[in-house]
């Protein structure tokens, strides 16, 4: 992995100003559909662990910092662009933290964390050194929580050679799910959920965004999608075709 052209790609990302992400989704489909279950899976998590403090592994413009920062909790952000941090830290509050470092040589010590929430950042790196750098940081019995594109997945893996969005970097790679899991295994995790979401939910968005066509009469159409997917995905093997995997650990 080139750090150096991981940092110039997101260095020049655009931030979108109505809702302080990177701008590469739709206005429509993506927050209703997608955004509102990771930040579900977030706050579940949170809330079953209680933790202390937890680090926004990756944390780009800081969306999962901000959700956290708003219920309550105390967060840590840190990403390599410092263009990304910048914009996180101008939409947290004083108990939130930022740092402009690499994930996997983290600046903070041992047991540093209760909770790590990692949003496709860790094929953006050595899975093997950033997952050795979450387990280092946690506390004894600390939660990780990760999602990470599936390399199985059709329409993610035609979007990726016709029609890339602008965070998608040379030296990426998308997970075969055994490898994540063979990669988890080197270390000491107590597997507590690997599953699958999101069938085609973020085709769908990247399609209308490509296009320009997010338009608001599509907003109907996002409770179709959500029940659909849900049903995809409790579909056995099917359900491995996902865009996305979800993994949540313990440390040992």
């Amino acid at each position: 992995m080139s750090l150096k052209r991981e940092i110039e790609i997101f260095d020049s990302i655009r931030i979108s100003p109505e809702s302080g992400e990177t701008d590469i989704w739709d206005r429509v489909i993506f927050p209703k559909t997608i955004r509102s279950r990771e930040i579900e899976l977030i706050l579940k998590l949170a809330g079953k662990v209680s933790p202390g403090r937890i680090l926004d592994f990756g944390c780009g413009s800081g969306w999962v910092s901000r959700v956290l920062d708003s219920n309550g909790y105390r967060v840590t952000g840190i990403d390599t662009s410092s263009s990304l941090i910048k914009s996180a830290s101008g939409s947290a509050s004083d108990k939130s933290q930022f740092t402009i470092g690499d994930c996997t040589n983290l600046p903070f010590g041992d047991g540093s964390f209760d909770m790590v929430v990692g949003m496709a950042i860790l094929h953006h790196l050595n899975p093997e050194r950033g997952l050795a750098e979450c387990h280092r940081v946690l506390s004894p019995g600390g939660s990780l929580l990760l999602m990470e594109p599936n390399k199985y997945n059709p329409l993610a893996a035609m979007a990726r050679k016709v029609m890339p969005v602008d965070t998608q970097t040379p030296d990426e790679e998308p997970f075969a799910p055994g490898k994540l899991k063979r990669s988890l295994n080197q270390r000491q995790w107590s597997l507590v959920q690997f599953g699958y979401l999101f069938p085609y939910s973020f085709g769908v968005s990247q399609l209308l965004r490509k296009t320009k066509m997010d338009w608001p009469i599509w907003k109907p159409a996002c409770s179709l999608i959500k029940f659909s997917e849900r049903v995809f995905e409790k579909i056995p093997l099917f359900d491995r075709l996902c865009w996305v995997i979800v993994v949540e650990a313990r440390k040992i």
